[in-house]
């Protein structure tokens, strides 16, 4: 309507040739999450789509990760064709390296494997929950292997307990796709251990809470120090 604050999304290519305006909506406050607003979080890399997702304020204790979506839409740069991706909103969403799948861990649930070519979602429940250790988890850090075919993540304990500490236990977590199972790597790990890459098939890149470097074995969950 007119006059009244709006959220809008523009995507420009070729110099401002071409314009697609992705979104055009009325400002809406949701309390308390404050308002949603559309922004890029993948473009893929033969260049043709751009993925966005929404994103509010948050409660103060999950928002603000670069990885956390609220939804996640496919815009066709070639067409201006917007598609919802099924399943895609979560805590934490990252893209396998091939491109072919789409892992997502929302709170209180276990890691969803989408399809992007079929639509089909898997879903692996939680291995560690809140009630089982009396203390509150969270999901996060999906870091893919390099073949696109296995990814670990971490259950983190003791989450929104305060500073100066992120978690209290890291549990890393092994999902491989083919049969798709997981299986713990590393168990209560006070380290805060979480991984950061995973570029070598034999070595996933690690960093403590402290900022230390660890290479970890994703066979069996041994690390060493990065030297």
């Amino acid at each position: 309507m007119e006059g009244k604050e709006r959220v809008t999304m523009t995507v420009s290519l070729d110099n401002g040739q071409v314009i697609w305006l992705v979104e055009d909506l009325p400002y809406e406050d949701n309390f308390p999450w404050g308002f949603s607003f559309p922004v890029p979080f993948y473009w893929s890399k033969d260049g043709r789509y751009l993925y966005y997702t929404h994103r509010s304020s948050g409660d103060g204790c999950f928002g603000g990760s670069i990885h956390r979506v609220e939804d996640l839409f496919r815009l066709d740069l070639t067409t201006g064709e917007v598609i919802e991706i099924p399943e895609g909103g979560g805590a934490w969403v990252a893209f396998s390296p091939d491109e072919q799948y789409l892992a997502s861990l929302s709170y209180g649930h276990g890691i969803q494997i989408t399809n992007l070519a079929t639509g089909q979602t898997q879903t692996l429940d939680l291995l560690v929950r809140n009630e089982d250790i009396g203390m509150e988890t969270d999901q996060q850090y999906i870091v893919w292997a390099p073949n696109s075919r296995s990814l670990v993540f971490v259950i983190m304990s003791g989450v929104c307990s305060g500073p100066p500490i992120e978690s209290f236990y890291n549990w890393t977590v092994r999902v491989d796709l083919n049969p798709l199972s997981q299986r713990v790597l590393l168990e209560k790990d006070d380290r805060d251990l979480v991984p950061v890459l995973w570029t070598e098939q034999n070595r996933i890149l690690t960093r403590d809470r402290e900022g230390h470097f660890f290479w970890m074995n994703p066979a069996d969950g041994s690390v060493v120090p990065v030297e």
